[in-house]
């Protein structure tokens, strides 16, 4: 019993030694929301019966840094109060991995670089056209490789994903799914983002997104994709005043190219 008692505190002293000299964090997100839709996202018929429940985000992360790597681990279920049976044996699909990357510092090879691999948010601005859309229970994240440069006020982000449904032997045909399938289920996506800090008060940024899309069509609600795809850019300025207790800010976007060629909505 001794022996025990004397291993555990050797391993506890090193778990500790091992948090100090490498910042080891673990961090926990319950939050349950009680929602009434009464005309949420189109007008509610005069008959029919408003929506009402809990929905709940429950996430644990983990992440772990050193001077020249960081890692984080989030992992996340988001559910209904009572959508599981209470003698069911699973929870059914709504576990998953919610973010999952590593940042390698390359400040050893150019000053201020570093990489970012894996799922991660993607969050600049005011968050119009890429936010991590923390209001919604489920948030967004996208698989992805950035690269970010930064040097006093400039910061530069650049980086680009693609997206496939599973391995496969042959071929690169996409399938989009899920909820947002039409609009944010994309093939490919690249992005350049500028964020310059002008003065004490002014800053401004530049960003250019752009997506490519699987061209598919749709019998019988069942998504089949085609040969050939479509590309969608959108580019623009986000800036930033703010004196004192007084704010302002202006932004403008532009989105060209095309949208698929499928009958989905």
């Amino acid at each position: 019993m001794r022996k025990s008692h004397l291993l555990t505190g050797a391993l506890a002293a090193l778990g500790l030694y091992s948090v100090g000299a490498q910042e080891l964090s673990i961090d926990a997100e319950i939050r349950p929301r009680f929602e009434y839709r009464h005309g949420f996202i189109d007008p509610i018929a005069g008959n029919t019966e408003p929506a009402a429940f809990v929905s709940q985000r429950s996430a644990l992360k983990f992440a772990y840094k050193t001077e020249t790597i960081k890692t984080f681990l989030q992992l996340q279920d988001v559910s209904v109060w009572g959508d599981r049976a209470q003698l069911a044996i699973t929870d059914g699909n709504s576990f998953r991995v919610q973010q999952a990357w590593a940042d390698l510092n390359l400040g050893q090879y150019v000053n201020g670089l570093s990489v970012k691999l894996g799922r991660q948010e993607l969050s600049y601005d005011d968050q119009r056209i890429l936010g991590g859309l923390g209001w919604a229970q489920q948030a967004r994240t996208h698989d992805v490789a950035k690269f970010s440069y930064k040097n006093e006020g400039l910061k530069i982000d650049a980086g680009f994903g693609w997206n496939q449904n599973k391995e496969n032997i042959q071929g690169n045909l996409h399938t989009p799914g899920a909820a947002g399938r039409p609009i944010f289920q994309y093939k490919t996506i690249s992005f350049l983002h500028i964020n310059n800090k002008f003065s004490d008060t002014f800053s401004g940024s530049f960003l250019f997104l752009g997506n490519t899309f699987q061209d598919s069509s749709v019998v019988n609600d069942v998504i089949t994709p085609s040969a050939g795809t479509t590309d969608r850019y959108t580019s623009g300025v986000h800036m930033d005043y703010k004196q004192g207790a007084f704010s302002a800010a202006a932004k403008g976007y532009y989105q060209f190219g095309s949208f698929g060629n499928d009958d989905t909505d």
